[in-house]
């Protein structure tokens, strides 16, 4: 004759974890004031959940002194048989995010801006996906701010910037460096010059990205510095675009260099001064452990990239330095 098991006094009551790591901690701090400052209930709730766990064990475990409490011999029995799963438990959060980050990656999500995307990220991936053809590549096409914020957020595993202003809590691995130089139509007539002064750009109808972008902040920022006048052609949102509308002879542009070169029908001139060599590079996030999948991304789009500033160097005239 089989027995039916007994059911315990946990099974029978609405005794949980809480009620557990309350009285853990009031047991370790001996003090209910602290137990519930470190567990985030109230002293009321604090000593409420011990009664009711005193009750249903049915052994007193604390006693009540004038000056906080001290554990019964019940009490510190409990203590030591709760110590070991308690602290266990506890690591489970810090366990789970090790195992997560270690564990193979289904998906990765990669945020930039487009040309950084073209010139940057699509020569990685071409090799990359024939190692990895499980892998599920999403890349999302945005401005710079969007793309950090993608990044803080985590809903992008990976963000390609330029590398002004990087928040400290996003982590920045430098892949390229480049300068600005100014695009014009084939006829136009700076296209024989070997370089430019800003002073010159600015007497020239001027096609913009978006305002937000950190391009166009640098190149405004400059013209401001220097006191110069500039008249804005046209504002336009991709950098695709502006190339094209500079071939076909709607105005100038100031472009990175690495956007600038190989575009038929303009020719990339550097601009004297006064733009500095400009940072290129990716974003992580800090709080996230890079995967050994994302890991070989990255070293993967470093290891694509040029040491060129333009890609049509001989039309562009020599490199400034």
């Amino acid at each position: 004759m089989s027995v039916m098991p007994t059911r315990n006094a946990f099974e029978s009551s609405v005794v949980g974890l809480q009620h557990l790591l309350i009285f853990y901690r009031a047991s370790t701090l001996l003090s209910f004031t602290r137990a519930g400052e470190v567990t985030g209930v109230g002293q009321p709730a604090v000593s409420r959940r011990l009664k009711e766990l005193e009750r249903i064990l049915g052994h007193r475990l604390f006693e009540r002194m004038a000056r906080g409490v001290a554990l019964t011999p019940a009490g510190e029995r409990l203590r030591s048989l709760l110590a070991a799963p308690l602290e266990e438990l506890m690591q489970v959060p810090g366990r789970l995010e090790q195992e997560m980050a270690s564990a193979p990656s289904t998906e990765i999500v990669i945020a930039g801006g487009q040309q950084l995307l073209l010139s940057f990220l699509a020569p990685a991936l071409f090799t990359f996906q024939r190692r990895h053809p499980e892998l599920r590549v999403s890349v999302l096409n945005l401005l710079k701010p969007d793309i950090i914020d993608s990044v803080r957020r985590e809903t992008a595993d990976l963000g390609l910037v330029s590398g002004e202003e990087i928040p400290p809590d996003l982590e920045y691995h430098e892949v390229k460096r480049d300068r600005l130089c100014l695009l014009v139509p084939a006829g136009h007539p700076l296209a024989a010059r070997r370089s430019v002064e800003l002073a010159e750009v600015a007497r020239h109808r001027l096609l913009l990205p978006d305002p937000r972008s950190s391009t166009r902040k640098l190149v405004e920022e400059a013209l401001r510095v220097h006191s110069l006048q500039f008249r804005i052609g046209m504002e336009l949102e991709r950098w695709e675009v502006i190339r094209e509308f500079v071939a076909m002879g709607l105005g100038v542009a100031v472009l990175p260099g690495f956007v600038a070169g190989g575009m038929p029908g303009a020719r990339a001139i550097p601009i004297a001064h006064p733009f500095p060599p400009r940072s290129y590079g990716m974003v992580t996030s800090r709080s996230c452990p890079t995967s050994p999948l994302l890991g070989e991304l990255m070293d993967a789009v470093g290891a694509s990239i040029e040491d060129d500033d333009y890609a049509d160097r001989e039309d562009a005239g020599p490199s400034p330095t």
